[in-house]
């Protein structure tokens, strides 16, 4: 007696293989942007607990010193004509004394580096961030200059520090005159830090810890030797010497900040511009160590404000967190 035998498809037919690989590609569409925003969101998130590991590192210095640290100067084991910048001699506050014992220039330093950057080329003795000039070079400006980004009516006044910045390097330095607590405006009124493009402008300019308010750097004499002083364009870690009177923009010279420029659009002035790295805003730490986000519509008015550490004018709400 004959038997039927079943015999079962193995396997899918075209159509269903379709329809699989049609699911499977809908699925990594959705799933490729979720995974790209969680990416940024850690990014910004390192960013700015970096950007407060520094603010911290500047309050230990100032509970050491009893003082802030000048934006160049002479001190700890490198003194008389070796000028080092201020981020040079917070290298031991966020434990790099290694590096700063043995004068070392192109380390990479992890505080010192913004995840968030899109386009720093190498890490090698880079730097991040950028300090309030205003703020650390307060003694070497004297306090009607450091104030002058406000008009006695608290408005933008338009007064920049080109030809200051221009002679804060290695042969006269910068310092200041301040501790948090000589902060007339308080420390919660005072910007300090901000966030800055490693690299600027298509050559480019690179922004280093070994750098001068002038861009020059500062890497002479000191035993042992220094080891891997920059070369090339390069930039010192400042910002707030502008004339700042017009609001944020990607490459408008007179922006209060630089919104998410381009390379080539990202200035190459020492000691001007802090950039954003996305459209939504730019991270400041206060003088008092805490991180904000700060609004692309704040006004002028409100960034020179915040500029000044001794303007005598509060924060306006115009700013958001």
């Amino acid at each position: 007696m004959l038997r039927k035998v079943s015999l079962k498809r193995i396997g899918f037919t075209l159509i269903e293989l379709l329809v699989v690989i049609a699911i499977i590609a809908i699925l990594m569409a959705l799933l490729v942007p979720a995974v790209q925003k969680v990416r940024e969101a850690a990014s910004r998130t390192q960013t700015n607990n970096n950007l407060r590991q520094c603010a911290l590192a500047i309050h230990n210095y100032e509970s050491t010193y009893r003082k802030l640290p000048h934006a160049a100067f002479t001190g700890g084991q490198y003194n008389g004509t070796q000028f080092r910048s201020m981020w040079f001699h917070l290298l031991p506050y966020v434990e790099a004394d290694n590096v700063y014992k043995n004068n070392v220039h192109n380390a990479v330093i992890g505080a010192y580096l913004a995840p968030s950057d899109p386009f720093i080329s190498t890490t090698d003795g880079k730097l991040n961030f950028a300090a309030n000039i205003r703020l650390f070079a307060y003694g070497t400006l004297t306090p009607t200059k450091a104030n002058n980004a406000v008009s006695s009516t608290g408005a933008p006044s338009g007064s920049g520090l080109v030809s200051d910045i221009s002679n804060m390097g290695g042969s006269t330095g910068a310092t200041t005159s301040l501790s948090l607590a000589r902060i007339a405006d308080g420390t919660s009124n005072c910007f300090m830090l901000t966030t800055r493009y490693g690299d600027c402008g298509s050559g480019p300019a690179s922004t280093y810890y070994s750098c001068s308010p002038s861009g020059s750097v500062l890497a002479s004499g000191g035993t042992p030797a220094a080891v891997g002083a920059p070369t090339g364009t390069t930039k010192g870690g400042f910002f707030g010497a502008g004339q700042h009177n017009t609001s944020a923009d990607p490459s408008a010279t007179t922006a209060t900040f630089q919104v998410a420029p381009k390379q080539t659009q990202c200035a190459t002035n020492d000691g001007f511009f802090g950039q954003s790295y996305s459209s939504g805003g730019i991270s400041i730490a206060l003088a008092d160590a805490t991180v904000k986000s700060v609004d692309p519509s704040m006004t002028p008015t409100t960034f020179c404000r915040a500029l000044c550490p001794g303007d005598g004018f509060a924060f306006d709400n115009d700013w958001s967190d």
